[in-house]
């Protein structure tokens, strides 16, 4: 019973740092979409 417990968990855990990864991966390129957006201002 243990067992399932800590693979339920382990499952939860992947699940979640899979979320805050492709969150980060999001974030990221919205912020180098941004930058470029400013150079391209400056470049004008």
């Amino acid at each position: 019973c243990h067992g399932l417990q800590l693979d339920g968990g382990f499952t939860f855990l992947v699940d979640c740092i899979q979320k805050v990864c492709s969150l980060q991966a999001q974030h990221a390129a919205s912020y180098k979409q941004g930058q470029e957006e400013q150079t391209s201002v400056f470049h004008v």
